[in-house]
């Protein structure tokens, strides 16, 4: 993989006080979320899963957004923290809606229950149309431009539709400032919903086959690994957007949680990926420090989805004891944590280092190269051609 020339505004430098404040920032709404919730103790519904993948946001994406923005100005890093804070006021915003209907004498805070419906767009659809395109070491070619220009336009227009959305709560007076009073706006409204999430899942697609065509024209085998990941959490994102873009007949017969689920499951690969990706091409002099944070990522948020996943299937297989099904699962997890710190620790060191981190193997490569020399010269090359492939 090519890399990328330094950049002094861009790549370098950072913004330590920005960073800490986003980190701050959005770990306190994460918070502030959880406690409204124990607060109205809601019924745990597809709602709540959303309410889930905003407060996840805010805790992922704030902590990477942190790490990044810190020692780099790249628009990545100001994405990802916009998708943290935006995360964390959709996640307040919908317990404080709820908590306002079972309590209509506090205050009702109009421009706090519209984030639940518009703060988490920009950072989230910048995630499937955006950030893909500028995870790249070589300068944007056309079809990047193009669909970053559409990706753009996209988020405009959804933001517009949601912001004059006139009857943003169902029986009552729109939430927005900025609400326009009309009928035939508000069908426009909701015609213009499918199509913005039919627009966002065919931008995602195409934004994770150009991650794949990047990937082949590679020869580095880490390079294209990293790119693998990127693909994948494109790929999964955009495709949690289905059911969304779909006819309602259709979507019916989808499990109402699919969206929030995919989309939860991708928040597992998406940090990854942008941290494996910037590991590759030595992007702003953070290796060591984002080399830590991706193994711990993937090993935390690997026991984290696979906790959930063992809640869920014993809830089913054993459902006369509730009480026992945490304790079997938190001892299977708590099993396979050796494990799976080794396995994430050698995935982690074969994107960091490639052949590099296994010596045996560097010192076979280089008796290769060698091997067919014949002269001082070829010697030489084929020392510097074995070193510098591992």
């Amino acid at each position: 993989m090519q890399r990328a020339t330094t950049d002094p505004v861009q790549e370098g430098g950072g913004h330590p006080a920005a960073a800490l404040g986003v980190l701050v920032l959005s770990l306190g709404l994460a918070l502030a979320g959880l406690v409204l919730t124990v607060v109205v103790r809601p019924v745990w519904n597809v709602g709540q899963w959303y309410f889930a993948v905003d407060a996840v946001d805010a805790v992922v994406y704030g902590v990477v957004a942190w790490l990044l923005l810190a020692r780099s100005r790249h628009p990545v890093a100001w994405i990802l923290a916009l998708t943290a804070v935006g995360g964390g006021l959709a996640a307040v915003g919908a317990q404080w809606t709820t908590l306002w209907f079972e309590r209509p004498h506090l205050p009702e805070l109009e421009t706090l229950q519209m984030m639940q419906n518009t703060g988490w767009v920009p950072g989230t659809f910048a995630l499937i149309v955006v950030v893909p395109w500028l995870l790249r070491s070589e300068p944007l070619d056309a079809l990047a431009k193009l669909a970053l220009a559409l990706g753009l336009g996209l988020i405009g227009w959804t933001l517009l539709t949601r912001v004059t959305d006139p009857w943003a709560v169902p029986g009552g007076d729109p939430v927005s400032p900025f609400a326009i009073r009309s009928e035939s706006w508000e069908q426009f409204v909701a015609r213009s919903s499918t199509w913005q999430n039919a627009v966002l899942v065919a931008l995602g697609l195409l934004a994770g086959v150009d991650v794949l065509r990047r990937r082949a024209r590679l020869t580095d085998a880490g390079d294209r690994r990293a790119l693998s990941w990127l693909a994948t959490s494109v790929l999964v994102l955009a495709v949690s957007f289905v059911p969304l873009a779909l006819p309602d007949d259709w979507a019916a017969d989808l499990p109402m949680a699919f969206t929030p689920l995919v989309h939860l499951v991708s928040q597992a690969l998406y940090p990854a990926a942008i941290l494996g990706v910037v590991l590759r091409q030595r992007l702003w002099g953070i290796d060591l420090a984002v080399r830590r944070t991706l193994a711990w990522w993937l090993l935390t948020s690997g026991l984290l989805v696979g906790y959930v996943v063992l809640v869920t299937v014993l809830g089913e297989l054993v459902p006369a004891d509730s009480d026992f099904t945490p304790i079997l699962a938190t001892a299977l997890v708590a099993a396979v944590v050796q494990p799976a710190h080794s396995a994430v620790q050698r995935a982690v060191d074969a994107l960091v280092h490639g052949d590099a981190r296994d010596p045996a193997r560097v010192v076979q490569q280089l008796g290769r190269s060698l091997g067919t020399a014949t002269r001082s010269d070829e010697l030489l090359a084929g020392m510097l051609e074995g070193l510098t492939s591992s």
